[in-house]
């Protein structure tokens, strides 16, 4: 599973039309429940075109927030940019591909024309690839931690079985959608990551940050979380 570290890379496409075994879902929930959340599938042709319909809205009420935009601009770098953190244009496609239903992914090139140019597999919508919804019972400072925690098993083992990962957090950066969110498809329970899942053969590179830039020495101040 180590190995998965460094090989794994969000995925920001569709997917190839291929169902994934129950099993391997089985498992990505049971990982999930071990961090205190849970891995919800969403099945039904009508549920997953309407929680498509979320991160639309929302990645389209976000391309109007001028702060937004300036934090994506903050963090693609420029084509032949040599820096250590961010997202370099090798790690996401020139124009946003298109899945069915539609999950529309983030805009980093802002028009620009940065990115992976596409390609003839390109020319058509793909599968959206199975749709989850990663949720805690509570939404305080354990439960974040545990958010975070448990995406990292989901992911890991995905890749390990080579499963390649979407992610989108649009819709749950917008209080308003967010809360419907909650009400509509998570019983009651805090929606913390939408995560679509599949088979693909990825060629996006992202960069990957060496571990003295991110981890505290021992014996050093820790972070505050309260």
């Amino acid at each position: 599973m180590s190995g998965q570290v460094l090989q794994r890379r969000t995925h920001r496409g569709g997917f190839d039309p291929v169902p994934l075994a129950s099993e391997l879902l089985d498992v990505l929930q049971a990982g999930a429940r071990r961090d205190q959340a849970q891995l919800r599938i969403v099945t039904g042709e009508a549920s997953r075109a309407w929680l498509a319909a979320t991160v639309q809205a929302a990645e389209r009420s976000l391309r109007r927030s001028s702060l937004h935009v300036r934090e994506l601009a903050a963090w693609a770098a420029p084509p032949g940019s040599t820096r250590s953190d961010g997202l370099p244009t090798t790690s996401y496609p020139a124009r946003p591909a298109r899945t069915v239903p539609d999950f529309p992914g983030r805009d980093f090139g802002h028009g620009r024309g940065w990115g992976l140019p596409p390609t003839s597999a390109d020319a058509a919508a793909r599968s959206a690839g199975v749709a989850c919804l990663l949720t805690t019972v509570g939404d305080g400072p354990c439960d974040w931690v545990n958010a975070g925690q448990a995406p990292q098993r989901v992911l890991l083992t995905s890749a390990a079985c080579g499963v390649a990962a979407a992610l989108h957090s649009q819709p749950l950066e917008l209080a308003w959608l967010r809360k419907l969110i909650r009400d509509q498809v998570s019983d009651g329970s805090y929606p913390q990551l939408m995560i679509r899942l599949g088979p693909v053969t990825q060629t996006a590179a992202s960069i990957r940050r060496s571990p003295a830039s991110v981890l505290l020495a021992s014996g050093s101040q820790q972070a505050d979380i309260r």
